[in-house]
């Protein structure tokens, strides 16, 4: 009985020494850089750009490669989204010799301009931002959602 009694009181010695030994605070990963990431991804345009330059891809695959780098690296976004489905279409148009690259380029600059305008209305705004359609605005020289 003493025996038993004693380990009793030594398992209990033991089990308050654990819980007086804290373990560490959790570290928060570090906050996205979703600067480096629209440079990396308009390098990606760049690189793709050569490939449909020299005959490698089409458009539309480029374009579409150029999606799953985006969505590998920040995942799906309602902006993002709705602008990559605009410049996939008219990169269809554009490879099926529908309308011209100018025409292209119009026609997102306007798309462009509309989603600045439903943005600043956004409520709340995404935790993300646009990273491609920033990206496309760099490209167009205009300012940043």
């Amino acid at each position: 009985m003493k025996s038993t009694l004693l380990a009793g009181a030594c398992a209990l010695v033991l089990l308050s020494a654990c819980s007086a030994v804290q373990a560490p605070p959790p570290v928060a990963p570090p906050a996205p850089d979703f600067n480096a990431m629209q440079n990396s991804l308009f390098q990606e345009t760049k690189r793709l750009a050569n490939l449909v330059g020299n005959g490698s891809l089409s458009r539309v695959e480029a374009a579409d490669q150029l999606n799953a780098r985006r969505l590998a690296m920040i995942g799906p976004h309602p902006v993002d989204d709705e602008v990559f489905r605009t410049y996939r279409l008219l990169s269809v148009q554009v490879q099926q010799n529908k309308i011209t690259q100018d025409k292209l380029r119009i026609t997102l600059m306007n798309k462009l301009d509309a989603v600045r305008k439903g943005y600043v209305l956004l409520d709340p705004k995404p935790v993300k931002p646009p990273v491609f359609t920033n990206m496309l605005l760099q490209i167009y020289d205009r300012p940043p959602l």
